[in-house]
């Protein structure tokens, strides 16, 4: 029982801590955070090729060259409405590679925007280097091309107090293609004709 009591505490303190990080993200990302502490770059890789009206898209926001220990990221991508459909973000394992828990709330949308947070929390520092951050899902609604762009990135180390990790972004595009007409067979009854 005693078990069970301390993981039900340790998750406890986990949640609270996550609880807090984003009570004082905003803060954090709009009040310049103690000096910039480190730098990184977020890629947007998306597939290559053509997708079809109807499909799935996934496109991988990707953390490079990271020298900051990264505890949270907020981005908001920009992308073209008639061409996709934002469905959702989900932490794609940079953020929890070092043992830290990961939360990425609902992301707040308008039309052709969707801006995401992630964060962590835990005993050990934030990861480093390079990997997936999020995985960004769409639905391919209408034919054409869409840039894929981030725009208002920020990088939050795990030092304490925390720091700005300085960034930069690279974007992507999608090409949609109609989809292919269905062709159906109609049988056809000729009646026969008797000589």
């Amino acid at each position: 029982m005693n078990n069970r009591r301390m993981q039900l505490f340790a998750l406890g303190v986990t949640f609270l801590a996550l609880l807090g990080l984003f009570v004082a993200m905003p803060a954090l990302l709009t009040s310049g955070v103690a000096a910039t502490a480190g730098a990184g770059t977020l890629v947007l890789v998306a597939p290559t090729g053509q997708v079809t009206v109807g499909n799935t898209v996934q496109v991988t926001a990707q953390m490079q060259g990271v020298s900051g220990p990264l505890s949270a990221a907020q981005a908001e991508v920009v992308y073209n409405p008639a061409v996709l459909e934002f469905r959702s973000v989900a932490p794609a394992g940079f953020l929890s590679s070092t043992g830290r828990q990961v939360v990425c709330p609902p992301p707040a949308q308008s039309s052709g925007r969707a801006r995401f947070v992630c964060a962590s929390a835990g005993p050990n520092a934030g990861p480093t280097g390079s990997g997936p951050l999020v995985t960004i899902t769409f639905g391919a609604v209408g034919a054409g091309q869409s840039n894929l762009s981030l725009e208002g990135i920020s990088l939050i180390n795990s030092s304490r107090p925390p720091a700005a990790i300085s960034s930069s972004t690279q974007s992507a595009q999608v090409t949609v293609a109609p989809q292919a007409p269905v062709e159906t067979e109609i049988p056809l009854w000729l009646p026969l004709v008797n000589r």
